[in-house]
């Protein structure tokens, strides 16, 4: 049985959250609470596949994903957090390693 590369357990791993996503949203139900906890999950969710879009080197594809992260942030009435720039790859392709244009 040949070894699943790491991408391909990344892709498995993600469907599996997606299922879970929707099942909890489903459980959410019209609490509001609820409804932000689910978000909150979602924007991780998001995150982890702009990563994953990032390593098969699909950058707009993680842009989007990104987007999608931050914007279910808001409605999760969480703040972005402040990261580091070595976290955002796609940022350091376009700039530079050091940040600049």
């Amino acid at each position: 049985m040949p070894a699943i590369a790491s991408g391909e357990k990344a892709q498995i791993t993600l469907a599996q959250m997606d299922e879970r996503l929707q099942d909890l949203k489903t459980l959410a139900g019209d609490k509001q609470s609820r409804k932000e906890d689910c978000w909150a999950r979602e924007s991780s969710y998001w995150g982890l596949m702009g990563r994953l879009a990032e390593s098969q080197n699909r950058k707009l594809d993680a842009m989007a994903y990104y987007e999608n992260g931050l914007l279910k942030r808001l409605d999760a009435k969480e703040k972005p957090s402040l990261v580091s720039r070595t976290s955002w790859p796609i940022t350091r392709a376009r700039c530079g390693a050091d940040g600049r244009h």
